[in-house]
């Protein structure tokens, strides 16, 4: 066991590179995460009952879609708007949210608050983003940091999607590079294959 073993790591492949990347991929889908789906849950929440019941049956319906049956549909949207081998195509799932579970958390969030305090905002003059931006936002801090989590452990741990949309290795997330040293541990010591 040494230290030593580490700096051998970065010697043997492009490590910084790849944190550098799985980190502008999290700066981004993060942020990105928040917004699209703050915004969708609150408007879910502002919504009729009869509609809003229908948009969250069609959200839990879409939570029980398996991820693998997105991925040929992903690519070639993907490939048509030329994100394939770019950091953007595993930022553009933030861009609808993420996971259909981001946004109902966000709906259950805001559907808790009390309907005055929209309707007072509303009173006083604010339109619907200065509701959502000043009014629910602040008050879903909880919501916000849960989100923001699991929209962090959701993109810095993806092997998949940089599996399916990457080619350059300069584009490597970390999950994929860490990947790249199993077949160096993996190796059979020669005399094992004289046998």
């Amino acid at each position: 066991i040494s230290i030593g073993n580490y700096a051998e790591l970065f010697r043997i492949l492009p490590f910084d590179r790849y944190l550098v990347n799985s980190l502008i991929v999290v700066v981004f889908a993060v942020p990105i995460t928040l917004l699209t789906a703050s915004m969708a849950g609150f408007a879910i929440a502002q919504l009729e009952s009869s509609i809003r019941r229908r948009l969250l049956v069609f959200a839990v319906a879409l939570l029980m879609v398996p991820v693998s049956a997105l991925w040929l549909t992903r690519f070639l949207l993907f490939r048509q708007v030329g994100l394939v081998d770019s950091l953007g195509a595993l930022i553009g799932p933030a861009l609808m949210g993420t996971s259909p579970l981001f946004v109902l958390l966000f709906h259950w969030a805001f559907r808790r608050l009390p309907a005055e305090l929209y309707e007072s905002a509303r009173i006083e003059g604010a339109g619907a983003l200065t509701v959502w931006g000043r009014v629910a936002m602040p008050l879903a801090v909880p919501t916000i940091v849960a989100v923001s989590i699991l929209t962090f452990l959701w993109y810095w741990s993806d092997f998949i999607s940089p599996t399916l949309y990457l080619k350059s290795p300069d584009l490597y997330t970390l999950p994929v590079g860490l990947r790249q040293l199993f077949p160096e541990f993996l190796r059979l010591p020669d005399q094992a294959l004289e046998l």
